[in-house]
């Protein structure tokens, strides 16, 4: 799955009830390792606006000049404070080391939290309209609220963070299914003038 370290060791518990022990699982958990998929832009190697939002050139990781270093989050084993995204009090930037981690400062750490309890809300809720007697509806809201959410996590966790690729692969899905709807919409109403 494409989620942070600790949702998915929480999926798996819950859903196929066991504790897993793969590479990846362990090398995120050791002290040497970290969460790939929770990977935000390293706060020392690149300044956030108002001290929570990233500069568009490091937001898409998009531009060959200006490289965007991201910082693991490192698992404190001797933590006992919670966080959402992986129990994690240490961030390790890939370029600048270990002597260099940090801690995520109050304000920065609550965006980042409440960004991915957003997320995961609206994922969840998309996921319970589809199907439902009025999913047609409420369609184009959903797509809105999908594309703000990109640019939101865009703009505070980064372009390789997993909420921003889930966000983008639910938005390719509602598109893809709007085109669809589109072209039975149309067929159909051909097949009614030929009819009449």
């Amino acid at each position: 799955t494409y989620a942070g370290m600790s949702l998915r060791k929480a999926l798996l518990s819950a859903d196929k009830f066991f504790d897993c022990h793969c590479t990846r699982c362990i090398k995120e958990t050791s002290s040497s390792g970290g969460d790939v998929a929770s990977a935000l832009p390293c706060v020392n190697c690149h300044d956030r606006v108002q001290g929570r939002y990233l500069d568009e050139d490091v937001q898409y990781d998009d531009d060959d000049e200006n490289e965007v270093c991201y910082a693991l989050p490192i698992k404190d084993l001797t933590s006992t404070s919670g966080s959402s995204d992986g129990d994690c009090s240490n961030y390790v930037c890939q370029k600048c080391g270990p002597d260099h981690s940090f801690v995520l400062g109050q304000s920065l750490n609550a965006t980042v939290e409440k960004t991915i309890k957003r997320v995961t809300s609206h994922l969840n809720e998309c996921e319970r309209q589809i199907g439902g007697s009025d999913y047609n509806d409420k369609r184009d809201e959903m797509i809105e609220m999908t594309e703000r959410l990109i640019g939101l996590s865009h703009s505070v966790l980064g372009a390789k963070h997993y909420c921003t690729n889930l966000l983008l692969v639910q938005s390719l899905g509602q598109k893809l299914s709007a085109i669809h709807s589109s072209i039975l919409t149309i067929s159909t109403g051909q097949k009614r003038k030929k009819k009449g």
